[in-house]
């Protein structure tokens, strides 16, 4: 699947299956955005999963660190949400045993 956003994000995207797994390949170009922009490019998931606006990311590639949206304080802006991912992140239903990775490299 081929996605061409503007002239500005040209994404495809390759689905791979593992028996009961799905393993999506994510690769996006983006073009025309100087560098000193000030602007972040971000890929948004949504899913079925019922996690309870809970997630976890990695540590240093560690260790997974328990993370929950606007649970430190009031926020004013999405940015208040934005965590460093090493390597992956992830989410685990609360009711079964589906689970959603995200691994970046």
């Amino acid at each position: 699947m081929t996605s061409i956003i503007g002239d500005t994000i040209d994404t495809r995207i390759i689905e791979k299956k593992y028996g009961n797994n799905i393993q999506l390949d994510i690769r996006s170009n983006v073009k025309g955005l100087p560098a000193a922009s000030g602007r972040d490019v971000t890929i948004n998931f949504q899913t079925d999963i019922l996690n309870n606006k809970i997630f976890w990311t990695d540590e240093n590639g560690m260790a997974l660190v328990k993370r929950q949206v606007n649970s430190a304080y009031s926020c004013p802006n999405a940015t208040c949400n934005y965590y460093p991912v090493t390597s992956q992140i992830a989410i685990y239903n609360l009711t079964g045993n589906d689970r959603m990775y995200i691994c970046n490299d």
